[in-house]
C-alpha cells in the first residue's frame, strides 16, 4: 500500500486519517489543526429502485374456485404442489437469502425461461429445484429430474 505524506504538515507520514474526510493526517497536533477547516465528504447516494410486490398468496383459499386449464403437458396438480409446503429439506433450503433472492428475481423477471437457464447455472437453485421435482416427481434415478430439466432449458 502506497504510503501518504500527512496533509497538514506535509513532512510526516500519515498514520491516520480523519474519519469526516478521509484526509491523510500524522499527529494529534495536525488532528487539532485539521478539525477547524474540515469538510466532510458526502457519502455517495445510492439509488435504490423499488421492488414490485411479490403475491401475498399463491394457492387460493379454501372454498374459492380457479379455472385451471390442465392440458398443458407441465401442469401439476394443486394435491402434488401442496406436498412442497411440507418438504422439510426444501423448508431448510428455502431459509437461505440468496436462494429466496434468486427466486424473487426470477418471479419478476419478463422472460422467466430465460431468468431460469441463467439460474441453473447456480449450485444451490439446482439443488432447489431438484428437491422440487423429486418432491412433485419421484424417481428410482437419481438426478433423474434434473436431467430432463436441464435438458428441456437448453
Amino acid at each position: 500500500m502506497k504510503s501518504r505524506r500527512c496533509r497538514i504538515c506535509r513532512v510526516a507520514q500519515s498514520k491516520y486519517k480523519c474519519p469526516k474526510c478521509l484526509s491523510p493526517y500524522c499527529s494529534v497536533s495536525c488532528n487539532q489543526q485539521h478539525r477547524a477547516s474540515c469538510k466532510p465528504v458526502e457519502p455517495p447516494v445510492v439509488k435504490v429502485e423499488p421492488k414490485e410486490p411479490l403475491p401475498t398468496r399463491l394457492f387460493c383459499a379454501p372454498g374459492e374456485e380457479e379455472e385451471i386449464d390442465d392440458s398443458f403437458p407441465d401442469f401439476v396438480p394443486l394435491e402434488e404442489l401442496r406436498k412442497l409446503e411440507t418438504n422439510e429439506e426444501l423448508l431448510a433450503l428455502l431459509k437461505d437469502k440468496e436462494l429466496r433472492e434468486m427466486i424473487e428475481s426470477c418471479n419478476r423477471a419478463e422472460d422467466k425461461n430465460e431468468k431460469i437457464k441463467f439460474l441453473m447455472k447456480n449450485d444451490l437453485f439446482v439443488r432447489f429445484a431438484n428437491v422440487c421435482l423429486e418432491v412433485i416427481e419421484p424417481s428410482s434415478e437419481p438426478n433423474n429430474s434434473i436431467t430432463c430439466l436441464r435438458e428441456a432449458l437448453r
